[in-house]
């Protein structure tokens, strides 16, 4: 009788406990119901800076992690790793990004994305240029995650103040609209066509 009473309270508080999780309600972090549902606005930006390089089709990489080469210094790692949805795994050699420094008196970095016809990014080379400071190019951990974020799929700039802005300086912000971008990309499989969820 004593161990039935004791399951009983175990599944009443079980039973509760399930409840209070599924409720809707939500905890800092995570969305509601409507946010889970991306708006035909979200699809357009997702458009504008992703898709419109493969005709409406999502390019991102196969997985959310991603192996890093040539970022030695814990500034560079710091600055890769503030970008939400992908795992970033450091190694020493033949990564499927690779950083380096690269001379340059025009730029302040660069990054070369490949992807083939499918929409799957297979590789992305970031240069930083060794003359950074002098070309008056703001935080070198800024440029490092901005042409990071080209790596994972960012398309283009953006003019909202953030550190997807033609030039960082100044900014080290991944701003919301960029953040939640990379988050409804990764979401979604390689290739995936957002032409019908436009609102445009």
């Amino acid at each position: 009788m004593v161990k039935r009473f004791g399951e009983g309270i175990i599944l009443a508080f079980v039973l509760i406990w399930v409840a209070a999780c599924g409720s809707g309600a939500t905890s800092s972090g995570s969305r509601s119901a409507d946010e889970n549902d991306p708006s035909g606005k979200d699809y357009d930006y997702l458009h504008q800076h992703n898709a419109v390089l493969l005709n409406g089709k999502t390019v991102r990489w196969p997985s959310t992690s991603v192996t890093v080469s040539g970022a030695t210094s814990g500034s560079w790692r710091r600055a890769i790793g503030r970008w939400p949805e992908v795992n970033f795994i450091f190694v020493d050699t033949d990564a499927e990004i690779d950083l380096r420094y690269a001379h340059s008196d025009d730029w302040c970095g660069r990054a070369d994305r490949r992807f083939d016809s499918s929409g799957m990014i297979y590789g992305c080379t970031v240069r930083i240029s060794t003359r950074h400071e002098r070309n008056g190019c703001g935080v070198e951990a800024d440029t490092v995650t901005h042409e990071v974020g080209h790596c994972i799929g960012f398309h283009n700039e953006t003019h909202d103040g953030g550190i997807m802005d033609l030039t960082t300086a100044g900014s080290s912000e991944i701003t919301t609209p960029v953040r939640e971008m990379i988050s409804l990309l990764y979401a979604l499989p390689v290739g995936h066509d957002v032409t019908s969820r436009l609102a445009n």
